[in-house]
């Protein structure tokens, strides 16, 4: 149990480190103020110190026995501020070999050219270091977002099924359906409330409740045109309406979330079927 916890840390410790390293080359080339360079400075340790309390304290305490807030929320922090930073260490590994190659360049050639003394050295550095930065910003405002207003930016999708010889008085049925709340992971009643609410506000003839669906994986695109997600690498069906000769599968995105709490571009799903 002490392993699970204290390798998860030194990874994240190795990858703040290598990442802080390209904010101090961008900070060093962008001429950033010594006041500025210590505020940035103070973040990094900050987050590094914050990290240690986190993963003591679950090991003094036992994640289980941890506030609810803490599981959810510190948890998905850590994994987002890791996963995003993680996707910048590929650019990271280009500019050291870089750097590398010119160094054993130095080293052989007796009188090396201006270009590899690193006379255009900076500017590369400095690209391929604010790229870095830029990769990890992107993913990691999208992520902190679904965890505030994704993850509760509940969505009411309207499917028409078509069934051939239905009788006329199941016609225009409202059938409301909805998909693993995971109640443990709410910290507050308020969610599920305005979930209630829009769910009451259909006037549904029958609601209904299952379990089993993908979530969409919390995370994909969807908009006019596009429909991804990681999900469809694992499930051939994965979110929305399927037809196979007179057969219907509607695979749910779910309404609560597990495991990260939030979701970006796979919202929260109220589904609404109506039959005709």
């Amino acid at each position: 149990m002490l392993l699970r916890i204290i390798l998860p840390f030194f990874i994240i410790l190795l990858i703040e480190w290598y990442f802080f390293q390209a904010i101090k080359t961008v900070s060093i080339y962008r001429e950033i103020s010594v006041r500025k360079r210590k505020a940035i400075n103070y973040i990094s340790y900050g987050y590094c110190i914050f990290i240690l309390l986190f993963f003591l304290t679950t090991v003094v305490f036992s994640y289980e026995n941890l506030p609810r807030f803490m599981k959810i929320y510190f948890t998905s922090f850590v994994v987002t501020v890791g996963f995003s930073k993680l996707l910048a260490i590929p650019f990271l590994l280009v500019d050291d070999i870089i750097r590398l190659f010119r160094l054993i360049v130095r080293r052989i050639t007796p009188n090396p050219s201006p270009k590899e003394r690193g006379v255009n050295k900076i500017s590369r550095s400095k690209f391929l270091n604010q790229t870095a930065i830029i990769v990890s910003a992107i993913p990691f405002s999208a992520f902190i977002y679904g965890m505030f207003k994704g993850a509760f930016d509940y969505t009411i999708k309207n499917v028409k099924l078509k069934i051939s010889d239905l009788p006329d008085a199941f016609k225009g049925l409202k059938i409301v359906q909805i998909s693993d709340l995971h109640l443990g992971s709410f910290v507050s009643d308020n969610p599920l409330k305005t979930a209630v609410e829009l769910i009451n506000s259909q006037n549904a003839d029958i609601q209904v409740t299952f379990s089993g669906h993908t979530h969409g994986f919390q995370f994909g695109v969807e908009i006019p045109g596009i429909k991804w997600s990681p999900s469809q690498y694992f499930y051939k069906q994965w979110a929305g309406l399927y037809k196979e000769q007179n057969q219907y599968l509607y695979v749910n995105r779910g309404l609560g979330f597990i495991g990260y709490a939030g979701r970006v571009g796979i919202l929260p799903e109220i589904t609404i079927f109506e039959l005709s």
